[in-house]
Formats: structure tokens, sequence, C-alpha cells
């Protein structure tokens, strides 16, 4: 229960700015998505007002938020290393940050003022590991955007 309450201020200072933004992009998007045709017809037809949001507007208006997630993944990752570095916590970002020179373990090795050495080595398998990162959202990202949009397909043949 201890670390959980540790926990509260660096996942707030990740998270609320990802929220603010999302929560913005899919109100523009949802906005710009109910202004269409075929949103206005299932009006006119007499469907519920529920079933016009959830089934016909949600639908695609998931899809650039699905796009905003992807890129949101990698960058939350990122923002660890500055987080953990400014609440101590230890992690993989302040790892990170440790293996690029930066705090150096040992003060007696270095001079005042400047930057610890840099492990290749690990620099080198943590940035293997954002890449990795990176490759699984945006794979994740286009799975989901055929679950979003059945009109989406993975093994349509493109048509050049």
């Amino acid at each position: 229960m201890d670390r959980l309450q540790h926990l509260v201020l660096p996942v707030a200072t990740l998270a609320i700015p990802q929220i603010a933004w999302l929560s913005r992009h899919v109100r523009f998007s949802m906005l710009d998505i109910l202004k269409l045709d075929y949103i206005r017809t299932a009006w006119a037809k007499g469907l519920p007002m529920r079933r016009v949001v959830l089934k016909h507007a949600l639908r695609n208006a998931l899809i650039p938020l699905i796009t905003s997630v992807g890129v949101m993944i990698p960058a939350l990752l990122a923002g660890t290393i500055i987080v953990e570095s400014v609440f101590s916590y230890p992690g993989l970002g302040q790892v990170f940050f440790q293996a690029l020179g930066g705090l150096p373990s040992q003060m007696s090795d270095t001079e005042p003022g400047s930057i610890g050495r840099m492990d290749y080595t690990l620099t080198l398998a943590l940035m293997f590991f954002l890449i990795v990162v990176v490759a699984v959202s945006n794979m994740l990202v286009d799975v989901l955007y055929t679950v979003a949009d059945p009109r989406i397909s993975l093994n349509q043949k493109s048509r050049v």
C-alpha cells in the first residue's frame, strides 16, 4: 500500500496531460462525425440517440483516437525518463538516463558539473527495447483499426 501511495504523483504527471489531450481529440473527432450526412440520416430514420452515437458515430471517431494512442505509448515510455528522475523513482527511465551518462553513480570519478560515463551496451539494449515497443504499438494500432472499422482489412491486396 505504501508503494501505491508513492506512485500517485508520477502516474498523475504522466497521465493527466495525455488524458486531457485524448479527451479533446475525441471531442473534436465526434463533433466532426456528428455533422456528416449518414448520422443525419440515422437520426431521420428515427434511431435512438444512444444507438446513433455509440454505433455509428463512435466507431468512426475511434480511428483517430487509436492513432493517437499508438503514438502516445512510446511517448509515455520516453516521458518516464524525466518523471522518474524528478521523483527519484527507481525504474527503467532512470536506468536509461544513467546509461546515457546522466546522474553519475560515483561522484568521485567525475569532475563537478560533468556527466558520467556512458554505458553503450545498456543504452543499445534499451534503445532496442524502445524500438520493439514502437513496433508492437504500431502493429496493435493496425489490428485495432480492423476492430473499429470493418471496412479496413489487413489481408486485402493493395490496389496500385
